[in-house]
């Protein structure tokens, strides 16, 4: 099992005098230790609260990680959890402002923003929120966040802490991605693909005016429309039907004004391709918000 960033970050830090130190990480590892929670006032309840996370109107799921409350619990990696949860990454263009609000008294005294490693492994930076706001990374394609909280800060001391995930996907809104790309970046990822015939079907037929290619991978079908515009591309991914016979959990890669199905194949597949067109900056089985 791998080792939660959580056990990362509190290497270090002393909880009412308790070294927490790294160890391996099991889906919920409860260690009841002396003195947490005891005539505390940031502790009340059984677990931390969860923050609210919003940008504008749109609210971000957020998932509890590891965390020194009244128990000490190991969690597994951000990955795993957010899979866990089915939280699907929210599209937000690079720059975006995120608010992050605790619904509870008192709130934490730190609280510091990690952007986590596409392998969930470590992390990549970090910022401290000002006035409970953060700003996200340009950079187009997913973005985990990690959010360090810790109440009662003395030095290397605190009362509590927790951590949280969530996840982003940031969009370029003036990417141009063209059929040569998506090509080459499989070619690039080991994909091995080669084109097939079919007819139109009624949901092509609907999308009149797109470009159309057809793909056969080993396994599964791959479908490639190029549209007008990004805004034509993304109605058509947030339409149910044709997600509906993709593979989960990423059967749509939307990048640009290029979208490619992924369906009837393995998740295996699925994976590669995800890795694969994150450097074009795809928006993938993502719900646009």
């Amino acid at each position: 099992m791998k080792k939660s960033l959580m056990s990362l970050v509190f290497l270090l830090v002393v909880v009412k005098s308790v070294v927490i130190g790294c160890t391996e990480s099991e889906p919920q590892n409860e260690t009841p230790i002396a003195g947490i929670g005891d005539d505390l006032p940031a502790v009340k309840g059984v677990t931390p609260p969860l923050p609210t996370l919003k940008s504008g109107n749109v609210e971000i799921p957020v998932v509890l990680g590891s965390y020194a409350w009244n128990t000490v619990t190991d969690m597994v990696g951000p990955l795993e959890l957010l899979r866990a949860k089915g939280y699907e990454p929210v599209s937000l263009a690079g720059g975006t402002e995120i608010e992050v609000y605790f619904d509870y008294e008192p709130n934490p005294q730190e609280v510091v923003i990690r952007e986590v490693e596409p392998s969930g492994e470590g992390f990549i930076s970090e910022q401290e929120l000002e006035d409970d706001k953060f700003i996200v990374s340009g950079k187009p394609g997913r973005q985990i966040y990690a959010i360090d909280a810790r109440w009662g800060v003395e030095g290397n001391v605190v009362d509590a802490a927790a951590m949280y995930y969530f996840q982003v996907s940031i969009v370029n809104e003036t990417l141009d991605v063209a059929l040569d790309s998506v090509l080459a970046t499989l070619d690039e990822a080991g994909v091995q693909y080669a084109g097939r015939n079919e007819s139109p079907s009624a949901y092509d037929f609907q999308r009149e005016g797109a470009e159309r290619y057809l793909y056969k991978l080993e396994p599964g079908k791959m479908t490639v429309y190029i549209f007008d515009s990004i805004e034509q591309r993304r109605e058509v991914q947030r339409d149910p039907f044709p997600l509906a016979g993709a593979e989960p959990p990423n059967g749509s890669y939307g990048m640009g004004k290029v979208l490619v199905f992924y369906y009837d194949g393995d998740k295996v597949m699925a994976q590669k391709l995800r890795n694969a067109f994150e450097k074009l900056g795809a928006e993938e089985g993502i719900q646009i918000r």
